[in-house]
This record gives structure tokens, C-alpha cells and sequence, in this order.
């Protein structure tokens, strides 16, 4: 299987997110541990192209075109034509979970979104192409700053998240040129290949 999604497991280990929905989870000892078999039927078929687990050791996988929460009995699912708590069109290429265990996602030419991780519900939507900042959210990386601010590196330099205008502002200093990858380190410092 191919394997494009991973995510570190809150009980060690790491999770694995594959082209046909197979998440399973590689544990410290090297076992691989599958899913209940009937959440891999409800999976079979998707791509996983993004996973986290959340504080409550909720699953959450950017699978196709769409967003899906599995709990210990449950299994929530999120599509872009939802009329409660659509997810942004595209695919969901990254999720990350915030200090405040808020769960954040992009999905590549739709937009970010702040979700709570125990409801679903979406607490901030960011669409691609409007007022967001955005641009188009063609998105090579997202993560966070130490301090918590949302970053994105995309086809034009740097964007972080400003809280207070609830946008994205493009980075000055850092814009122009395609960004593929960057990462902060222990001083707080941001650094690109």
C-alpha cells in the first residue's frame, strides 16, 4: 500500500493514511494495527491524503474530497456539499491540531478551516479566492509558529494567520517565489530550504 498520510499516535507509534483507505497504525514494536473492519468499509476506496489525531485520540483524515472524524464508536463525515459544516472544495492535503485542540485543515484550492475537535462544527472558514488572504490555497505546507499563529508556505512565499482581521497576510519579506517547505525551530526561528 502507499501510504501518503502520517501522523504521530498519541499512544506512540506513528499513523499511516493509504491511497485506498487503509489507516492503520505502525506502534513502537513495529506491529501494524488496523482499524474496526467496519470503518475500513466505510473508508475503502478514498484517499487519505492527511491525518492527526486529536487531544481526545479522535482520527480525523482528509479522505477524497472530504473530512472524516472516527471516534471509539462513532465515525463523522464532512463533504463539501454538506448543508451543515461543509468542508472547502479540494482536496485536504493537511491537519493540524492547535494548542487549544482546535483542529485546522487545509484543503488545496478551497480553503482553511478552525474546527472544534469534540463537535465537528466549524468555527472559522476561510475560503480561497475571497477576503481570506489566501489566494488561491495552493498550499505546499501548513503548520504552526511556536506561539501558535497558523503558517502556510505556497506558490507565492510565506502567509500567517492574523487573529485580530481573522485573514491570512502574506509575509513581505518571504513573498515572491514558490515556498516549498519550511519549519521553525526551538528559538523560534523560521527556516526554508
Amino acid at each position: 500500500n502507499v501510504y501518503p498520510a502520517i501522523a504521530p499516535a498519541r499512544d506512540g507509534g506513528v499513523w499511516l493514511g493509504g491511497h485506498q483507505g487503509v489507516i492503520e497504525r505502525l506502534a513502537p514494536d513495529g506491529r501494524i494495527e488496523r482499524l474496526d473492519e467496519s470503518i475500513d468499509d466505510r473508508l475503502r476506496g478514498k484517499k487519505i491524503n492527511s491525518i492527526v489525531e486529536d487531544q481526545a485520540k479522535h482520527l480525523w483524515a482528509g479522505a477524497g474530497k472530504g473530512l472524516v472524524r472516527i471516534g471509539m464508536d462513532t465515525v463523522d463525515e464532512w463533504l463539501p456539499d454538506d448543508a451543515h459544516d461543509p468542508v472547502p472544495d479540494g482536496s485536504i492535503e493537511h491537519l493540524r491540531v492547535a494548542a487549544d485542540g482546535s483542529v485546522w485543515l487545509l484543503a488545496n484550492g478551497g480553503g482553511v478551516q478552525r474546527r472544534d475537535a469534540d463537535s465537528g462544527r466549524v468555527l472559522l472558514d476561510l475560503r480561497a479566492g475571497d477576503d481570506s488572504g489566501l489566494g488561491l490555497a495552493d498550499a505546499e505546507q501548513f503548520d504552526f509558529a511556536p506561539d501558535g499563529t497558523p503558517w502556510i508556505a505556497d506558490a507565492t512565499g510565506m502567509r500567517r494567520f492574523d487573529a485580530r482581521a481573522r485573514r491570512f497576510r502574506a509575509e513581505p519579506s518571504l513573498a515572491g517565489e514558490r515556498v516549498y517547505a519550511c519549519a521553525f525551530d526551538g528559538n523560534d526561528q523560521l527556516w526554508l530550504p
